[in-house]
């Protein structure tokens, strides 16, 4: 037994030690900014935590509240010598109101991935697994069979005396068929449910509802009948596992032998994992736990993770980063979109570096800068989306958008300070609609960087010759160049649209009599062709051998004209409506 008991230790210590050295990497913050930081995010947690313990409110998601509350732990450690090494921000005690635990509350190290559970798993013998069930952590402490009190997790050390409110849960046994002097069980209270399926149904702050519950000055017994207890902790209990399961059912708590079963390996633990995360269950989770059947004495326990148990959580549906950067894209047709750039997370297992927020006007909306923390979800198709603005940092990087009024559908026809994006986008745009392959963004960017490419008639300009000439192969050149050759013969609708052009203007080709135009098309389709840039794109692409543009000719338009003249010598009519 003493040769197990200083594994069990020596495993605890190796554990704590792989801990310190996984920690994320500190901010580059001055002493003075990481005071404040720290400060901010502190009072924003208690204002949290008084929410969640005294009102029964949840202002954040479980999920979210633990990411912050371990982002907050992960900055003390960083910067504050004497801080805490407890796990999170843990709720709020009232010394009119407490109770020592007889035996501490050990609290869990959490294992990132396979590997992770891989490596704890060697050298360990007699190793369990249960659901690591979403609740409230809970001490009941029986004497001599009779249950003395039920005290909150609070630190580990002192928590809230429940006893009162553990007298209305039918499914906590007032009496236990157990005469030793002191029994001490360590469980999560939870909310009942019926078939939820963790994979679908997520968190639905089924910890905060007990919380809250627990909280109130009179628990009813519709509330009441609504909560359960999974005994997870047995300390000084049998020391192998069945045996321990059986004595706890035999106590009155069954659920523990039905939902607790031996691993051997890694392929065991990932099976019961992906099972209890799709399969229907009485009780919210939030991954596995875990255990060694070997466990210390219980006078050695202590309010932090020890080594003989550990936690796989599921994947976060949500996921809180920071805001690293805003960038802006413009896309062909002048649209500015906001990126946020994030500090890498893993939201359902996908890994998330960026998610966009659409236009300007919705970026502003959402008010979010450099160093924010914003919670981060998978929407259709798996793609990023900023669910919400959790926190904004007390020093706020200001970054200020593009002017809206220098980007438009008619601006940026050459590649130019400023308009480096838009110009990209319409040759992309180009390119594509008009069949050319085999090249995407980065071909045209870097034609573009070596002076190459600066307007967009001079894409008919890339001979094979030219081609081999700066690197490219042989056989790729000439399918390129014969590409460019055939576009020259598309037709003038097809043109059109892939300048930038709507398809109900383009589909009017040369011929605007005849063409049913709203107001608002007559007036865009008149302000195309009193564009001068607009114009010097038809005359250039007419030289280039574009046999669309033939009947076209810039010398056409009056330089001072009112009524643009068309190809077809029809003068666009001035709506005066």
């Amino acid at each position: 037994m003493a040769w197990n008991i200083l594994m069990v230790l020596v495993a605890w210590l190796i554990s704590s030690l792989c801990r310190s050295w996984a920690q994320p990497p500190c901010p580059d913050w001055a002493a003075e900014r990481a005071t404040h930081e720290i400060s901010a995010l502190q009072q924003q947690m208690a204002k949290w935590d008084e929410a969640y313990f005294l009102q029964g409110s949840s202002p954040v998601s479980d999920e979210i509240y633990d990411q912050m509350a371990q982002r907050l732990k992960s900055w003390k450690q960083c910067f504050l010598t004497n801080s805490s090494s407890s796990n999170s921000a843990l709720e709020p005690t009232s010394p009119r109101n407490t109770l020592s635990h007889p035996v501490a509350h050990t609290g869990l190290n959490k294992l990132e991935n396979e590997a992770a559970v891989r490596d704890w798993l060697k050298g360990k013998e007699s190793v369990w697994i249960q659901p690591k069930i979403d609740g409230v952590a809970v001490t009941l402490h029986y004497q001599h069979g009779r249950l003395k009190s039920m005290i909150s997790r609070g630190d580990g050390l002192i928590g809230q005396d429940w006893t009162k409110a553990s007298a209305s849960i039918s499914a906590i046994p007032k009496k236990i068929p157990d005469d030793e002097a002191y029994t001490v069980l360590q469980g999560e209270l939870f909310l009942k449910v019926t078939d939820h399926q963790q994979k679908r149904d997520g968190g639905i702050n089924a910890r905060s509802k007990v919380a809250g519950a627990m909280r109130l000055k009179f628990l009813s017994s519709e509330t009441a009948n609504q909560l359960e207890i999974f005994i997870w902790g047995y300390p000084d209990g049998p020391a192998e596992m069945p045996q321990r399961l059986n004595k706890l059912a035999r106590l009155g708590f069954p659920l523990a032998e039905q939902y607790t079963h031996a691993v051997t390996d890694v392929v065991d633990v990932e099976k019961w994992r992906e099972y209890w995360y799709q399969q229907p269950l009485p009780f919210v989770t939030d991954g596995i736990v875990l255990h060694m059947a070997q466990q210390p004495a219980s006078v050695l326990w202590r309010p932090s993770p020890p080594g003989w148990a550990a936690a796989w959580k599921y994947p976060l549906k949500s996921s809180v980063t920071e805001v690293k950067d805003v960038q802006f894209s413009i896309g062909r047709s002048g649209r500015i979109n906001a990126v946020l750039l994030l500090e890498p997370v893993t939201v359902d297992d996908k890994r998330v570096s960026r998610v966009s927020l659409g236009s300007v006007m919705r970026w502003q909306q959402w008010d979010v800068q450099p160093h924010d923390q914003v919670s981060v979800v998978l929407a259709g198709q798996g793609t990023p989306h900023l669910e919400k603005v959790i926190w904004r940092s007390p020093e706020r990087v200001i970054v200020n958008a593009p002017d809206r009024g220098k980007y438009h559908s008619l601006s940026c026809w050459h590649y130019a300070p400023g308009c480096e994006q838009q110009f990209i986008a319409r040759v992309v745009w180009m390119a594509q609609s008009l069949g050319i392959t085999g090249v995407g963004e980065a071909f045209w960017r870097e034609l573009a960087q070596s002076g190459e490419l600066s307007d967009l008639d001079d894409v008919l300009a890339l001979t094979e010759h030219r081609l081999v000439s700066r690197g490219m192969g042989i056989n790729r050149a000439q399918r390129l160049s014969a590409a460019i050759e055939r576009i020259k013969l598309v037709p003038s609708g097809a043109w059109l649209r892939a300048l930038g052009m709507p398809s109900t203007l383009a589909d009017c080709g040369w011929e605007y009599t005849g063409c049913k135009l709203s107001v608002t098309q007559n007036k865009q389709y008149r302000q195309i062709w009193q564009d001068k840039e607009w114009l010097g794109l038809m005359e250039r692409l007419r030289l280039q051998g574009v046999a669309a543009f033939n009947p076209f000719s810039v010398s056409d338009l009056a330089a001072d004209s009112q009524t643009p003249v068309v190809p077809n010598g029809s003068a666009v009519p001035v709506d005066e409506r």
